[in-house]
């Protein structure tokens, strides 16, 4: 995967002198690419003063895993390739949160270069969702139902275990990584996972 692939929202202007800054943001999973996803893209490499990279990867169901593990590494090797000495954090949002910190794991474990940090947003790192929260917030999480959770993480699974730290980083090894900064709300699904 050559970075010319992958999505290019820049900053130019002033901003311009931060070029060595970069984000890679590993977007939700389950979503899709949309005009707002852009648009806040666009408004964060501004308020940053950065570039923001986003890696066109495979989503399931048509690709289960683990084609988005093995597109966002693929993706992190040609960043590293093509600006190797880029101050990089990565960033995800739920199943993307995980497929971030997932893509940390697979490069440590793999020699790579680390990213500077990487920032997670309700990271979805448990498949197997065995957190205290999927039962405790089912009435007051705003986005997700616990029920539809097992058929979520189904289709992204295929034939792989719940608990493969490739797919449930929860799971993983995580020492040894750079610093990663966690946001969950104390109501959602979520909230164990990003424990």
């Amino acid at each position: 995967m050559k970075i010319k692939s992958l999505q290019h929202v820049e900053v130019l202007g002033a901003a311009q002198k931060h070029v060595d800054n970069a984000i890679s943001k590993t977007c939700n999973g389950a979503a899709d690419d949309t005009i707002e996803s852009v648009d806040e893209l666009y408004h964060l490499a501004r308020k940053l003063g950065c570039r923001v990279l986003v890696p066109d990867y495979r989503l399931a169901p048509e690709h289960p895993f683990p084609a988005a593990a093995d597109d966002a590494l693929a993706a992190w090797r040609a960043l590293l390739a093509e600006m190797p000495d880029a101050k990089v954090a990565l960033m995800g949002d739920s199943a993307g949160g995980a497929l971030a910190l997932a893509t940390m794991v697979a490069a440590r474990d793999g020699g790579l270069a680390q990213p500077a940090c990487a920032v997670l947003l309700s990271p979805w790192t448990d498949l197997a969702l065995t957190g205290a929260s999927y039962q405790e917030n089912r009435d007051t999480d705003v986005l997700f139902r616990a029920e539809e959770m097992p058929h979520f993480a189904a289709l992204y699974l295929g034939n792989a275990a719940p608990d493969d730290p490739r797919a449930s980083p929860l799971y993983a090894d995580l020492s040894g990584l750079p610093p990663v900064l966690v946001h969950v709300s104390s109501s959602e699904l979520l909230r164990d996972d990003g424990l």
